[in-house]
């Protein structure tokens, strides 16, 4: 079994994704075929255009501002478009005022141990009022309202402060569509995505990537982690993100601790300092998108032509054997309404504070 796990990061984090997934596409392995995806915030926006049958180089086109495949056209010619995000505004500074939960206020206090700084933002900033339906109605047409096995989308609910992985085994029933808004809906701008009397908000609140989700499955062969919020190595430049980057790197990586310990080969990818220099502390920041993504696949395409010529490090050369041993497949689908997808060693999975 192959795992792909997506991390948040914004518009930003969208090019890296793309850069990767296309330098993956390169190497000879198509994401499309992964046998769990598991996407954050943006990286649930890559993980539902993967799902509906989106070549990853077409998602790389899209960044690029280059045509798409006759195919990728195809698909979404019949979806009516790419999935539309409202644009976050210029909103200035957070506004303050009533919070926007105050159970969470009060359980944070009760547990402090689990005190996350965008968990702690989202409790006590104003609720946002942008409304996701336009998410939501968007993928729900591009996967045409059925739920793509092998596909965890993560979000948390804002009055417990718990992360709920919808598509894994307990998680509440919702569409692709609902999963997506939910998992996208950044506190204080976008409103939160009410489900069953429950309010959901971004994955990322909680972790850059929610990679421990893999870390206690069995029957893994490799795993492919894109943090955009991270770094790996010497930035190559000051800045106030490169702490928080820092923080980022230090949680995704600790998720995957148990399965370097059973020796599971994981390609873990994160900006380099090429990609940082066009990579800032805004996620929301536009201007360098393309070359975002261009750089990103350089650099994944080099390392991995490293790994094969014994220069990379044998972890690299091992997640690309594993990767390229594996068969080709797209993932069957399920009902919206129907059940999950068990996988081996889920463990709680669906629920509960990180």
């Amino acid at each position: 079994m192959i795992a792909l796990v997506l991390g948040a990061g914004g518009p930003v984090g969208y090019a890296f994704h793309a850069g990767v997934l296309a330098g993956l596409s390169d190497a000879g392995w198509d994401a499309r075929s992964a046998d769990l995806v598991v996407g954050t915030s943006i990286g649930a926006v890559s993980a539902g255009l993967l799902r509906a049958g989106m070549d990853p180089i077409d998602l790389f086109a899209r960044v690029a501002r280059t045509p798409l495949s006759p195919q990728g056209a195809a698909l979404l010619q019949a979806a009516g478009g790419w999935p539309s995000f409202p644009a976050p505004a210029d909103t200035g500074a957070p506004r303050w005022g009533r919070p926007a939960s105050l159970s969470l206020i009060a359980t944070l206090a009760r547990h402090p141990r689990r005190i996350r700084p965008g968990l702690a933002l989202a409790a006590l900033g104003n609720p946002g009022t942008v409304n996701t339906d336009p998410i939501r109605a968007g993928f729900d047409r591009l996967g045409g309202g059925r739920w793509p096995a092998g596909t965890w989308i993560c979000a948390v609910d804002l009055d417990t402060g718990g992360r709920v992985t919808f598509g894994a085994p307990g998680a509440p029933v919702s569409t692709v569509g609902e999963a997506v808004a939910a998992s996208c809906a950044v506190p204080g701008y976008f409103a939160p995505v009410s489900l069953d009397g429950r309010r959901f908000v971004d994955g990322g609140v909680v972790s850059p990537a929610n990679s421990d989700l893999v870390g206690g499955l069995d029957g893994l062969e490799a795993v492919v982690v894109s943090v955009p919020m991270g770094r790996h190595g010497p930035a190559g430049r000051r800045g106030i993100d490169l702490p928080g980057r820092d923080l980022n790197h230090a949680q995704a990586r600790r998720g995957l601790r148990p399965l370097a310990e059973a020796g599971v080969p994981v390609l873990m990818v994160e900006p380099t300092a090429r990609e940082l220099e066009v990579m800032h502390y805004d996620a929301f920041d536009q201007a360098h998108l393309p070359a975002i993504a261009a750089r990103t696949r350089a650099t994944l395409l080099r390392r991995f032509e490293a790994a094969a010529s014994g220069e990379g490090g044998d972890a690299t050369a091992a997640a690309l054997a594993a990767l390229l041993s594996g068969p080709a497949r797209l993932p069957e689908t399920v009902g919206a309404d129907g059940p999950a997808q068990p996988i081996e060693g889920t463990g709680t999975g669906a629920s509960g504070p990180t």
